[in-house]
């Protein structure tokens, strides 16, 4: 160097190499790269410093290999803090050694840190080097700072690795004793709700309803502790399944129905019309969110309105982005609360937490499941203005489709309701369909419009009328249908048919077919119910005739199905299905009888198995075996083997693979997957679904073998509760009988009988004796037999469309399946009291 400016430039160059490291090993070579060219010094090694000089030295930085570690330079520079100089014995004419120690900040108390953390050696051409030297006071100030950004950041990095593991410890913690409380606290209601079923004084009845109350409330806070505790520990699985999204929302609305009804409020759900049918995700964590926005949304409303709507953000190859808006009429929440209120155990205000309850956690729950959903969540609001939460969510398109909608053209209609939000929403859904027409805000309006369009020439066949029109607006409910039958008579014309909406608040459906009301729907209407009720007024036979194909054998083609059940209930909806589809169906009871049918010797006598994996005896996993067996010692050709399992179990489907089936449907089997089956096993007995209405036509659908498809069918539309769920907590939100089930089932006629009516009589005959065997189970303690006599019963529940009964039955198995029989005796009594009410409720609509 050759003067004063040349050092500042040199040490400014120093400064600036190392001001973005933030280790040693980032350091040394840039470091380098200025001081070889800018001092002559030959080169610039570095090695670490054991811990009070014990071990060997550790080499960082040497590309010339001209730095051999000398322990006793090391140590000097240890000891003495400071620059030390040599003469050079090493390779080449090198002249000096230097050893810069590097020292690390100061150390907090207790830490017991290392005073030098490493020795810099320099080989320089010339000697003695001075220790003053400017550059080697700069380079050892540089290298000091780098240590110490070094160890802060080791520190960060311990200290966030300390609070994820604490976290996750209390995430552990919390999960393992929500869930041990829970499970006592599911028996308290059980218990209590047997209780209220007994011969109470009204004292004693009180005071059960007010333990029902306290017990749900507790649960439902259990429920939101073990889900928050379950994402933050990393235990989230989103599922990838077909669903149907109407499906998803009216039930989540059905959740909330009651309490929304109790308050007066209108709930109102809209799926826009380019909203497909079918998607690919978790409808269950989607349900999830659905029901906490709407179940807060009705909360902290007292008056108004509730609306939920979804509409398709954008679409992009096999993705779609649904928007969803859950807006209220209610309180409002304040500009300064926003900001954490999707923090856990966050409300708006404390007093929030005293007037309405609430442990703060659904929204945070809502805010994880919809990140993990690829989507973001929102809100607007403000106090006395209501709020609308909006919250996005990525998902697949399904890899079936709907069928074309029912063209109800030939239906003219008119909606007649006060509610602005509903009239909108019913009035585009019925334009989406087809069916052209109008809006009444009131009776008096309605009966004048139907008298002009008449008029007109353009009459209207079907009227939507919504049973709850303030009578100070005119006439309402019944009294408006009286009026417009007179009306039209007096004009010797027909007056429209008659779809009332109710939320059941006073009016019954026998006195409103005695008026002369063809229909009553519930509000919030469901997509399926009304467009059956309008296709049948339309003249089709039923709605549920567009979704069955056109034609699903080929021309003079036969199918044959051996159905491998021993559940009678189970052996009737098969049946049902399939006969449904003009497929020929032959059945065993077992697994031997099935091999004896099966056994190629003579051919096989089906061309297609749907098979039960849990019988006694021989099971459908040993009976697949053994099928396969048979067919490589004879030869021939594997018949195709279809799982049918109400298991809830983790790996049940690969296991089912495994065992040499060829496809996988969960119970209750769905009509739509259970076609898709046979088409995709059966194509040259089966026509082209492009010949039919088939929903498994969707463009771009996998077939089994292809990339992204492992050859098994996805699970059915209609899904089991996860096995953690509680039929306690969910026992509001179902139905004793699932209405979409029974009226498919009910769609299913043979000799004068529908398969509902069938399958209701055989299990109604048959529980008290599958509940003996559990209950003798339970009580020996046996919980394998327990596991196997409960999923029976749950098998049947879900093919005939019992979710409360199903749902209870599956707590039962999940204990049995965990080896545990403390909790065994109060979750059968919930199973037997649930199928009390299911048998006294299917009684009842059998006549």
């Amino acid at each position: 160097m050759s003067g004063r400016g040349d050092v500042t430039r040199l040490l400014l160059d120093l400064h600036r190499a190392v001001q973005p490291c933030t280790g040693l090993e980032a350091a040394l070579p840039a470091l380098a790269e200025v001081l070889v060219p800018g001092t002559g010094w030959r080169s610039v090694g570095a090695y670490r410093c054991p811990a009070q000089g014990a071990g060997a030295l550790e080499r960082v930085h040497d590309p010339s290999g001209l730095v051999v570690p000398d322990p006793v330079l090391a140590e000097r520079a240890r000891q003495e803090r400071g620059p030390v100089v040599v003469s050079a014995s090493g390779p080449g004419d090198a002249r000096a050694l230097v050893a810069l120690p590097v020292l690390a900040p100061e150390a907090p108390a207790g830490r017991g840190a290392e005073p030098v953390v490493a020795v810099l050696e320099v080989l320089a051409d010339s000697y003695p080097v001075a220790v003053d030297d400017p550059v080697l006071v700069e380079l050892g100030s540089a290298l000091a700072a780098v240590t110490a950004r070094e160890r802060t950041t080791a520190d960060l990095a311990d200290e966030r690795d300390e609070a994820v593991r604490a976290g996750l410890a209390k995430s552990q913690f919390l999960a393992t004793m929500s869930h041990e409380i829970r499970t006592p606290m599911t028996g308290v209601i059980g218990l209590n709700d047997l209780l209220l079923h007994t011969d109470l004084d009204d004292h004693q009845a009180r005071l059960a309803h007010g333990v029902e109350q306290a017990g749900l409330g507790l649960l439902a806070i259990l429920n939101d502790v073990l889900d928050l505790s379950k994402i933050e520990a990393g235990g989230l699985e989103l599922e990838q399944v077909d669903f149907d999204v109407r499906s998803v929302f009216e039930q989540s609305a059905a959740a909330i129905a009651g309490r929304a009804h109790e308050k007066g409020l209108e709930l109102v759900v809209s799926c826009a019309p380019d909203v497909p049918t079918y998607l690919c995700g978790d409808p269950t964590r989607l349900g999830q969110v659905l029901t906490n926005l709407g179940s807060n949304a009705v909360k902290f409303t007292e008056s108004g309105e509730v609306v939920v709507e979804a509409t398709v953000e954008r679409a992009r190859g096999r993705s779609v982005w649904l928007r969803v808006r859950v807006r209220d009429t209610g309180i409002g929440i304040p500009p300064e609360a926003q900001a954490t209120l999707f923090d856990a155990f966050t409300q708006a205000e404390l007093a929030t937490t005293r007037h309405h309850g609430g442990t703060g956690l659904g929204l945070a729950i809502c805010r994880q499941l919809v990140a993990a959903m690829g989507g973001r969540i929102g809100l607007r609001s403000a106090p006395g203005t209501g709020s609308e939460f909006t919250f996005t969510a990525q998902l697949g398109r399904a890899s079936v489709e709907a069928a074309a909608e029912v063209d109800l053209s030939s239906v003219r209609s008119l909606v007649v309701d006060d509610h602005t939000v509903q009239r909108t929403v019913l009035r585009a859904q019925l334009d989406a369909w087809g069916s052209e027409g109008g809006v009444a805000a009131d009776a008096t309006a309605a009966l004048a419009e139907v008298a002009r369009a008449r008029a007109a020439g353009r009459p209207y066949q079907v009227l939507l009328l919504d049973a709850g029109l303030p009578v100070e607006d005119g006439p309402g409910g019944l009294d408006a249908v009286a009026l417009l039958a007179a009306q039209e008579a007096a004009a010797g014309a027909e007056p429209p048919l008659v779809v009332l909406l109710t939320t059941d608040h006073g009016v019954g459906s026998r006195a409103a077919h005695d008026a002369g009301v063809r229909d009553v729907l519930s509000k919030p209407v469901r997509h399926h119910e009304l467009r059956s009720a309008l296709a049948r007024i339309a003249g089709y036979a039923d709605v549920a005739e567009e979704r069955r194909p056109v034609r699903l054998l080929a021309p003079g083609g036969t199918v044959r199905v051996l159905v491998v059940e021993d559940n009678p209930v189970n052996q009737l909806v098969a049946t049902g299905l399939l006969e449904a589809l003009g497929v020929e169906v032959s059945l065993a009871d077992d697994g031997e009888t099935a091999l004896d049918a099966l056994d190629p010797v003579d051919g096989p006598r089906a061309d297609l198995v749907l098979m039960d994996c849990r019988m006694p005896g021989l099971d459908g996993f040993d009976t697949t075996r053994a099928v396969r067996a048979l067919e490589r010692t004879r030869g021939a050709t594997p018949v195709p083997i279809i799982a049918m399992t109400a298991s809830a179990l983790t790996g049940e489907r690969e296991r089912c693979l495994a065992a040499g089936m060829d496809d996988y449907l969960t119970k209750p089997v769905d009509p739509a997957r259970l076609e898709e089956a046979l088409r995709r096993w059966l194509p040259d007995r089966t026509t082209d679904p492009g010949d039919g209405a088939d929903p498994s036509a969707a463009e771009g659908a996998t077939e089994p073998g292809s990339p992204g498809d492992d050859g098994a069918a996805q699970p059915a539309t209609a899904r089991d509760l996860p096995s953690d769920a509680s039929p306690a907590a969910g026992a509001g939100a179902l139905p004793v009988i699932d209405p979409e089930r029974r009226s498919m089932l009910a769609e299913l006629v043979k000799d004068g009988e529908s398969f509902f009516d069938r399958t209701a009589r055989s299990f109604a005959s048959r529980i008290d004796g599958q509940l003996a065997a559990v209950r003798a189970a339970v009580e020996a303690h046996d919980t394998h037999t327990t596991f196997t006599a409960v999923h029976l019963v749950r098998g049947s529940a879900l093919n005939l469309g019992l979710p409360r009964v199903a749902a209870a039955a599956l707590a039962l198995e999940d204990e049995a399946h965990r080896g545990r029989t403390q909790d065994a005796p109060t979750l059968l009594a919930r199973v037997e009291a649930e199928c009390a009410y299911a048998v006294e409720e299917l009684r009842r609509s059998l006549g």
